[in-house]
């Protein structure tokens, strides 16, 4: 899941990784830490995911940053969340910022389509 802080620490720019060349779990843990207490890139972000025989779900995330444990790299919520999506025929991921979304009900079943949809992968959508 995403985090936030609003910790006044700097944000080195999108895509800049912490160092883990060592691979140590120290080495990991203190560059997760760091990707963690990055500033916010953006307010609340909603999800909508599709998935095929699964109805659709949404989930409203934090615009903080994640450290993504597979690829040692930190990420915005944004990009972790297109970048571990399903990408297979029927899936679908979206992803807007929650602002854009006024009123938007994350538990209406099914959830209603994105507006403003910044990214999306899959090849459902």
């Amino acid at each position: 899941m995403a985090s936030c802080s609003n910790s006044p620490a700097s944000s080195p720019p999108s895509g800049e990784t912490p160092t883990n060349s060592s691979g140590d779990s120290a080495t990991t843990d203190t560059a997760a830490a760091e990707c963690r207490a990055r500033t916010a890139t953006s307010g609340d972000i909603i999800v909508r995911i599709v998935t095929p025989n699964v109805a659709p779900a949404a989930m409203v995330l934090g615009g903080g940053w994640v450290f993504n444990e597979a690829t040692s790299t930190c990420q915005t919520s944004v990009d972790w969340q297109i970048s571990t999506a399903p990408t297979g025929a029927g899936f679908c991921t979206q992803v807007a910022l929650a602002a854009e979304n006024p009123g938007y009900d994350v538990n209406a079943d099914p959830p209603a389509e994105l507006k403003h949809v910044i990214r999306q992968a899959g090849e459902g959508c």
